[in-house]
């Protein structure tokens, strides 16, 4: 099967080159994975999730883009490789690491890409600062691979939307997480979570009755969403005809 991803060196399916930036695929289940080296990234993404990464970088020219959830950085850099933006922000709840600090530290200083570490992705305090400062003029694409929670990952959704340009586009990543075989254990921490169907469904909602967003698409590993309109009223509901919306 042919794809863009191919004008790149290396293999995607183990490691790859972008840009003179080594980027190593690790998928191992967990957090026990492959440490990021300077200028040698851990970038847990599949294959199709690579190609769509690839393929969305031709195609949008995003100037200005937020990432929720940094791990070891193989997806800020990739990112930041493929689209080269004017402004990369990341946002990570665990604490910095010399392979990515170093990778930030050697951005041009025309070009704004951080990292805020120790940091929520659903803090109502310090993500609206994080916000003003660094996407004043608004914000172009936003890549939520955070939490994988309903709860955080709503709470983010409401505190970016606001900055998110018309025309703009969210992705959420790994919302079906609560179909796969290990979470229908009842002893699996995360069985009693609410899915991030849910999320879905209300996004759905608001997309048939509201024309906050512009259009829903979505497969097994991400829901993008692009915005159609401002509104405060985003999401603003959770009845559909007064029937009270139960999660799943």
């Amino acid at each position: 099967m042919s794809t863009v991803a191919e004008k790149y060196s290396g293999s995607l399916t183990s490691g790859f080159n972008v840009g003179g930036v080594d980027f190593v695929v690790d998928l191992t289940s967990g957090k026990n994975r492959r440490p990021s080296e300077i200028n040698s990234f851990t970038i847990v993404k599949s294959l199709p999730m690579l190609n769509f990464y690839f393929s969305m970088a031709e195609r949008l020219k995003a100037k200005r883009i937020l990432e929720l959830g940094v791990f070891q950085g193989g997806s800020f850099a990739l990112i930041d490789q493929l689209f080269k933006p004017e402004v990369l922000v990341g946002v990570e709840i665990d604490k910095p690491f010399e392979a990515i600090e170093s990778y930030t530290a050697d951005q041009r200083p025309d070009r704004n890409v951080r990292i805020y570490f120790e940091t929520s992705q659903a803090d109502e305090k310090i993500i609206p600062q994080i916000l003003e400062g660094n996407f004043a003029d608004g914000l172009d694409l936003v890549i939520d691979d955070a939490s994988h929670t309903y709860d955080l990952t709503l709470q983010s959704l409401e505190l970016v939307w606001p900055k998110l340009e018309v025309g703009g586009t969210y992705i959420i990543e790994d919302w079906a997480w609560s179909f796969t075989e290990p979470m229908q254990n009842p002893e699996h921490p995360w069985f009693d979570k609410p899915g991030m169907v849910n999320l879905i469904f209300e996004l759905v909602a608001d997309l048939g009755g509201y024309g906050h967003i512009r259009s829903l698409s979505m497969d097994r590993g991400r829901v993008m969403i692009v915005k159609g309109a401002d509104s405060p009223n985003f999401l603003g509901t959770k009845k559909l005809r007064g029937r009270g919306f139960t999660h799943i």
